[in-house]
């Protein structure tokens, strides 16, 4: 797959979004635990792209845009991975916070349904120690969807 090359699927440009988002919350706190790297992992499986592809992306991150997926399912899945992220080494840093809120508000998510939902998605989902799909089934249920 050529990530710097012609023009991209939109599928294409959120798969590279959702590894992107993911890898700047890893690297906020300026630490990669490597809980984090596991699950950075599962993100690029989830994907379907190998980590060679997203080596190349960090090399290069200029030549990744920012975009909002299309689907509201998959605008939630990247908000839970990058909650899931910050969250990985069972620590909430501010710098990783600011960064999720940043991402929720990009995504879509309203200002006064964010902190919400990121607070939901980790004391009623992590700490409960559900799964990405148990969590995305709250998510919709408390969003309405």
């Amino acid at each position: 797959m050529d990530w710097f090359g012609g023009s991209e699927s939109q599928s294409s440009k959120e798969k590279k979004g959702a590894v992107m988002n993911a890898v700047c919350v890893m690297l906020s706190d300026g630490h990669v635990d490597p809980r984090e790297y596991e699950l950075l992992k599962r993100i690029l499986a989830r994907v379907n792209m190998n980590e060679a592809e997203m080596k190349d992306m960090i090399a290069h991150p200029e030549k990744i845009q920012f975009t909002v997926p299309q689907s509201q399912d998959e605008r939630q899945m990247q908000l839970i991975d990058i909650v899931f992220m910050m969250m990985a080494d069972g620590k909430i840093d501010t710098r990783e916070m600011k960064i999720v809120l940043q991402f929720a508000s990009m995504l879509g998510f309203t200002p006064q349904t964010v902190a919400d939902l990121v607070k939901n998605i980790i004391t009623e989902g992590i700490k409960q120690g559900r799964s990405r799909t148990e969590v995305k089934s709250d998510v919709d249920a408390w969003l309405g969807s």
